[in-house]
């Protein structure tokens, strides 16, 4: 159910297997047969409009705001739980799977944090969206 989002745009993949909602919260995406949809956070409140890419690999969110900004999105794997659904532990993992920059404390900073830049920016694993 909705539970009372107002849906702005909606659209299904080219297969029909999929469907793609844009709300105040941003873009959901899960499968026709039900389940969990993953959520996509977005700054833009008004969607106008949402298609997905011929080859299914790629979600495209049109905004009618003042910049008319045009995004893209990767297909996340929807076999895969939504990472907003994942335990805090599993979350961060997938996080540092993504990323090679890290927040780490530093006494002598205004904020108590600082950001130190790993090796490689390469991922080990390669995401397959």
């Amino acid at each position: 159910g909705s539970r009372g989002r107002e849906v702005n745009a909606a659209t299904f993949d080219p297969t029909g297997d999929i469907i793609v909602s844009g709300d105040a919260q941003g873009i959901r995406v899960g499968l026709t047969r039900g389940g969990e949809p993953h959520l996509l956070l977005s700054s833009d409140r008004d969607m106008d409009n949402l298609a997905v890419s011929p080859d299914g690999r790629w979600i495209a969110s049109e905004a009618n705001a003042e910049d008319y900004a045009i995004r893209l999105w990767p297909m996340p794997d929807l076999e895969k739980p939504p990472l907003h659904t994942l335990s805090r532990e599993k979350l961060l993992a997938k996080l540092k799977s993504l990323t090679n920059l890290r927040a780490v404390r530093n006494e002598n900073s205004s904020t108590g944090w600082k950001i130190e830049i790993g090796p490689s920016p390469a991922w080990e694993e390669v995401p397959t969206w």
